[in-house]
């Protein structure tokens, strides 16, 4: 229950559609890398890090993902070929995003999302 006049915090959701994100690992796939993604019904990949702070990485993991694993592909993209989005500070305990300010040190977790701009 919550205090009164607390309003609940917002579940994840793709920023480019609105789809509801489920909650990671479930329908994520750890396969050809280590971070776990999926693809929105609206072709976005979407990637998790529980950690939060390895985005650079996931971002790359991404890109190739969503080239349908082309190395080759995904590193020939200009930044005007792909949309990037954050959600940051997911709390996986009850799969739910943070209001305001994210703590550092805390172990909340990030969602990237990645959209190719001909999608």
């Amino acid at each position: 229950m919550l205090p009164f006049g607390s309003r609940p915090t917002p579940r994840p959701a793709c920023p480019f559609c609105g789809t509801a994100v489920g909650r990671p690992p479930e329908g994520f796939s750890l396969e050809d890398g280590e971070y776990h993604k999926a693809l929105c019904t609206c072709k976005a990949a979407v990637g998790y890090d529980d950690s939060g702070v390895r985005q650079g990485a996931m971002l790359m993991e991404l890109l190739v993902f969503i080239c349908g694993g082309d190395w080759d592909r995904a590193l020939d993209l200009d930044e005007a070929d792909y949309e990037i989005r954050h959600l940051e500070g997911y709390r996986a305990a009850e799969h739910r995003m943070s209001r305001g300010d994210v703590r550092a040190g805390s172990s909340q977790g990030a969602f990237l999302f990645v959209k190719l701009a001909a999608d």
